[in-house]
């Protein structure tokens, strides 16, 4: 049953991309708002220059200047002026929350400044500080530069503590440090999986790649950090995979900005404690990930003025992020059977939906596509009953809506959101594990016995999703001037025909629907010969 299971997969797949390439000359359906919504909306931070950010409360006590320049100069082409609408005057144009001036006064109708208008007008209810810059080609802000110097710093001061500890257990007559190296192959497979996530993500998103020094000492300094906690509390340190799938992940849910890499420790050290001292039962209950991101989340709603950047938009820049990540998840979800977890999250996301009025195709966006794959479904964490999984899973779903929601109401970033709902789900596992085990009836089919064919079910939905249904760009509207401006970190891979225009063939790796392939010759290529890929006529069909 498992081999007709894959077959009917690589079936499905091949389908879908041999349909993808039906409309050559225009972009297909859905995929031109994928490529509008890369420039549009891709959420960098909610940093801006001279240090202010688009927080509501900071916002009420000082006034936001946002220069709009041109493609191909520094020429700036006007300024917009942003303040609470509470200190308008009266030539400000006054919006939901605040109150603009763009000076001068006769660029108001300047493609460039229609397009920043229409975006704060189109965000400001929820997500203001997504508005996008127009930058000159090849420019970096300041404040996305790596931030390897407090990786560094804390790794430092990690090993200087390890061997204080050390110090102090000899001194004190207490027994050696004992170390047990547990890399079992097994517990790899997490690491591996998110290694190749990080490498399609480092293709698209140009500022990964200068990340990546400070994720390797990151690494280090949580090997060293669990060290230092295991022989402190006179603990053996068992030696494994561990520290890297939570740094990886931890990594994939929030870049922090540059200044702010104390942050990623932080939640690093807290995603290590929990893991140590919050247990039930002999084992922890808390995803260790979700408690780091999620108390420090909460920290920077508590003080805004901590700043922070969001990967959730940089994440979805790749355009088969979703389609990795589903087929990547296929490795665990066969292997263990917490597909039922990922299940109920969609059905939990489309009951809110349903209630509220406001369907949305959010389990179909890669961010959200992640948490409910990878994070909801550590198996340490979940329910090990199947109608345990149900509840749960359902609950995830519900938590990251209400959350998310909660979260862009108050004006706050919502990217540890999503990661607030597997934790607050987390702390229930016992008592869906306890309905579970006492429901014996109408449970037959949601025994692991029929787990490949629970696995077929949900990836035969969410292909249908992705093919078709759509995703969260889908939801964005297209304004006028956009294409003649860039987003501070859009992917270098978004072209214009001379004409302005986006087509199928100055994008190719866009319009394909499922174009693995076509992207690591696109890799390669760019290697082998420093050309910029991704445009050019579209790869012949089956490729």
């Amino acid at each position: 049953m498992r081999g007709f299971t894959l077959w009917m997969m690589v079936w499905t797949l091949f389908a879908w991309s041999s349909t993808a390439w039906a409309q050559d000359a225009v972009i297909p359906a859905g995929k031109e708002q994928q490529i509008q919504s890369l420039l549009q909306d891709i959420g960098v931070d909610k940093e801006l220059p001279g240090g202010l950010t688009f927080d509501q409360t900071r916002v009420q006590k000082s006034e936001v200047h946002y220069d709009l320049r041109t493609l191909d100069t520094k020429r700036i082409v006007a300024t917009i002026r942003l303040r609470h609408r509470s200190n308008a005057e009266p030539t400000d144009k006054l919006l939901k929350h605040f109150a603009l001036r763009i000076t001068p006064s006769d660029k108001s109708n300047h493609p460039i400044v229609l397009q920043a208008i229409s975006s704060i007008e189109a965000h400001e209810g929820e997500d203001l500080f997504r508005l996008p810059k127009v930058r000159v080609e090849g420019s970096r802000p300041k404040h996305w530069r790596p931030d390897w110097q407090w990786a560094l710093i804390g790794l430092i001061v990690a090993l200087i503590l390890l061997v204080l500890v050390v110090l102090w257990r000899r001194l004190s007559g207490r027994p050696p440090p004992e170390v047990i190296f547990y890399f079992k192959p097994t517990h790899a497979l997490p690491a591996v999986l998110q290694i190749i996530i990080f490498s399609l993500w480092a293709l698209y998103y140009r500022e990964l790649s200068d990340y990546l020094p400070a994720i390797a000492l990151q690494v280090l300094f949580c090997y060293v950090a669990e060290a230092t906690l295991s022989f402190a509390t006179g603990h053996r340190w068992r030696a494994s995979f561990g520290p890297i799938p939570i740094t990886l992940s931890t990594n994939l849910f929030v870049l922090f900005t540059y200044g702010q890499g104390y942050l990623t420790l932080l939640a690093l050290m807290l995603a290590l404690l929990s893991k140590r001292w919050i247990r039930r039962q002999g084992r922890h209950v808390l995803n260790p990930s979700a408690f780091g991101t999620g108390v420090v989340g909460l920290l920077t709603l508590f003080f805004p003025s901590m700043g922070y950047g969001d990967s959730a938009y940089q994440f979805s820049l790749a355009p088969n992020m979703t389609e990795l990540v589903l087929l990547l998840a296929l490795v665990v979800q066969f292997r263990v059977p917490v597909v039922l977890v990922s299940a109920s999250a969609v059905a939990g996301l489309f009951f809110v939906g349903l209630v509220t009025g406001r369907i949305s195709f959010s389990p179909f966006w890669a961010p959200v596509t992640l948490v409910i794959v990878l994070l909801a479904t550590d198996p340490a964490t979940s329910p090990k009953t199947p109608l345990g999984r149900i509840l749960y899973g359902f609950s995830v779903g519900v938590l990251m809506r209400a959350c998310g929601s909660t979260l862009e109401h108050v004006f706050d970033h919502d990217f540890y959101g999503k990661v607030l709902g597997v934790l607050l789900a987390n702390c229930f596992v016992p008592w869906f594990d306890m309905i579970g085990a006492r429901v014996k009836r109408g449970v037959y089919l949601l025994d692991a016995r029929f787990n490949p064919a629970h696995v077929a079910l949900w990836f035969a939905f969410m292909a249908w999703g992705v093919g078709f249904a759509g995703n969260k760009a889908q939801d964005l509207t297209w304004c006028t001037g956009c294409q003649g401006a860039h987003h501070d970190n859009a992917t270098r891979f978004i072209h214009f025909a001379e004409d302005r225009k986006l087509r199928c063939q100055d994008n190719a790796l866009y319009c394909n629907g499922f174009s693995f392939a076509a992207e690591w010759q696109c890799w390669r290529d760019q290697g082998a010969e420093g050309s910029r890929c991704g445009s050019g006529q579209p790869q012949p069909r089956g490729r």
